[in-house]
């Protein structure tokens, strides 16, 4: 992934503009030429002390973040940050830009026209204008696979060549028990789709609207442990959509065969095991009990004694089914990421902690 450090840096440290905060001239999505070479251009003020921007050339479609130096030019950067030319502009008749480019011993005129683009909370750089022209269909690909003897298709989306850092994948099955085919249809992906698990833009537009480049973004569905009664899927999703650290996680979801419904495995604990989802809380990271919490750490095995601190102090875990029991995941920050290694606890161990659903779950994992 390229990104900007510059920029990074200065989203961090620059305070914010105030709404009524009068917008430069040059602000916004603008369409032009370097040379004779068809360009798109943002241009952003991010805060009283710092503007940024990005453009690409129209036959290429990769990002080059701007900067604004203090003397009104803009310097561009390239893949490791380094200068890799300078723009001088100016406003002119009509609202135009115009300027020069400049790298070593290159001098290339720079002529650009406002394009309409409408408001978006991120800025210019978020926004549809500046954004899609590099956005192609979504593309799918499959190749059969095969895991623990279970064999199922491995699905493949291809958001296209302009974002080689997306890398998104799910998986189907033949469908044998009554509820497969509601599975199958939740494991479909649609990345294109606003809310889907997988879309992509939202992150690359921030990544664009505070650093000038692009991000890394995945999201994967694969299976784990899978039973005539229940599909465990093991999902993992993270992106570097321009904050100070990458969001990642990793979590599991279990599916009832039967019905097609995904199960709640904390419903498989008394008030012993799991909090109660509260009204503000989603998805299927629970907050885990002190009694039960020692039970599991006593599965863990650890080489650092600052992931034993780190883990035990953790009070939500990612849970999912596994073979003889539950699998146990801290859900820790980014900086103890390291840690973030998963214990499987048997059932038998479980059983104070179990509620009755729990039990009628442990005796068909015990059939399989």
């Amino acid at each position: 992934m390229r990104k900007s450090v510059l920029g990074v840096m200065a989203m961090l440290l620059a305070a914010p503009v105030h709404a009524d905060t009068p917008r430069p001239a040059w602000e916004g999505v603008w369409r032009g030429t370097i040379g004779t070479l068809p360009v798109l251009a943002c241009l952003a003020q991010r805060s009283d002390s710092w503007n940024m921007g990005s453009y690409y050339y129209l036959n290429k479609l990769t990002p080059i973040p701007l900067n604004r130096e203090t003397d009104g030019s803009w310097t561009e950067h390239g893949g490791s940050g380094e200068v890799t030319g300078k723009w001088t502009l100016g406003v002119g008749a009509g609202g135009r830009l115009s300027g020069q480019w400049k790298a070593g011993a290159k001098d290339l005129p720079v002529s650009l026209t406002r394009v309409a683009a409408a408001a978006s909370d991120d800025g210019p750089c978020a926004s549809d204008a500046f954004f899609a022209p590099r956005v192609r269909p979504v593309r799918q690909s499959t190749k059969p696979a095969r895991k623990d003897g279970f064999a199922y298709t491995e699905v493949t989306y291809n958001v296209g060549p302009s974002f080689p850092d997306v890398s998104l994948s799910s998986f189907s099955y033949p469908e044998a028990q009554p509820g497969d085919r509601a599975i199958n249809a939740f494991l479909r992906l649609n990345p294109a789709k606003p809310g889907d698990p997988a879309e992509y833009l939202p992150c690359l537009q921030s990544s664009l609207a505070s650093t000038g480049s692009d991000s890394e973004f995945a999201f994967s569905y694969t299976p784990g442990l899978v039973t005539r009664d229940f599909v465990s899927v093991a999902v993992d999703s993270g992106g570097t959509c321009g904050g100070a650290h990458p969001d990642e996680a990793q979590w599991h979801i279990t599916l009832d065969r039967q019905t097609g419904r995904k199960i709640d495995l904390a419903s498989w604990f008394t008030r012993a095991g799991f909090l109660p989802r509260s009204p503000n809380e989603g998805g299927e990271i629970r907050q885990i009990m002190p009694a039960l919490r020692r039970l599991v750490l006593s599965r863990f095995r650890f080489a650092e004694a600052e992931c034993r601190e780190a883990v035990a102090m953790e009070d939500y875990w990612a849970i999912g089914i596994a073979r003889g029991g539950i699998a146990f995941q801290p859900n820790l920050p980014h900086v103890a990421a390291a840690c973030a290694d998963s214990a499987v606890v048997p059932f038998a161990a479980l059983n104070p902690f179990l509620s009755p659903v729990g039990k009628q779950g442990a005796a068909k994992l015990a059939g399989r």
